[in-house]
């Protein structure tokens, strides 16, 4: 969670955190219950409460690219050592490739706990990244007077704002990083961050997951959350672009 003068942010692993940490002056705390921000907010009522939420499938997915997304560069570390001496951009099309992410997932996830929606996963990080928390933000909206930002209207509310920050996409950008670790010629790194579409590439590994050997398991972890994010998105905070006047549908 984020705090600056007026505005209390709310959020938790893979959804904008690193984004809301950027702002200037922020203070950061990892104290996200429930019960504390309502405390908070009756002490402060001139505080802004803006809970950030996002697509669950989305969340998930990038929890899961967390684990073994980056460990794709070390899998084809023979291949990359060719493309290196030869053109580095051939590897490219690798990241889009639906089946190859399938087959790295596969081959990752036989080593992930059991998802199950009424029980915690095994380990803080897990918990972070991709437990089900939308019952908690239920919670707050019933109880603290908040706002519903989804993830794809933050930037509008921060730049309505006038805060400054910097947007990160670590998912798609952590190919990259993971590359310019392991590559010796800097030029190619940047050649690939150049011509690589992390959006492209982020599609065709949601794709994957979606029809892994455990898609089943990963969708009935999630139905509650979808459930629950329907009825917030409906009351979601966002920006008029037009008037530049805050509204909620």
């Amino acid at each position: 969670m984020v705090k600056t003068d007026r505005d209390f942010f709310v959020s938790t692993g893979k959804i904008a955190t690193r984004t809301l940490e950027t702002i200037g002056n922020a203070e950061i705390t990892t104290n996200q219950d429930p019960k504390n921000i309502e405390i908070f907010k009756k002490a402060n009522p001139n505080y802004n409460i803006n809970i950030i939420i996002r697509y669950p499938w989305h969340r998930f997915t990038s929890g899961l690219f967390e684990i073994f997304g980056k460990s794709l560069i070390y899998i084809f570390s023979q291949q990359l050592n060719k493309y290196y001496k030869d053109d580095v951009v051939k590897i490219i099309p690798m990241f889009y490739d639906v089946q190859m992410w399938i087959d790295v997932i596969n081959s990752s996830i036989k080593h992930l706990p059991t998802f199950d929606k009424n029980k915690k996963l095994s380990s803080d990080w897990l918990e972070f990244h991709m437990e089900n928390w939308l019952e908690n933000v239920e919670y707050m909206k019933h109880n603290i007077e908040s706002n519903i930002i989804d993830i794809d209207d933050l930037s509008l509310y921060l730049d309505h704002n006038h805060y400054a920050f910097t947007i990160t996409n670590r998912s798609a950008d952590s190919i990259i990083c993971t590359l310019s670790n392991l590559a010796d010629n800097k030029d190619l790194t940047r050649e690939i961050s150049k011509n690589i579409n992390g959006e492209k590439m982020m599609g065709a590994y949601r794709k994957a997951v979606s029809c892994c050997d455990r898609a089943n398991e990963f969708l009935e972890y999630l139905y509650d959350e979808n459930e629950i994010y329907k009825k917030l998105i409906a009351k979601r905070l966002i920006l008029d672009p037009n008037n530049k006047n805050l509204k909620v549908l």
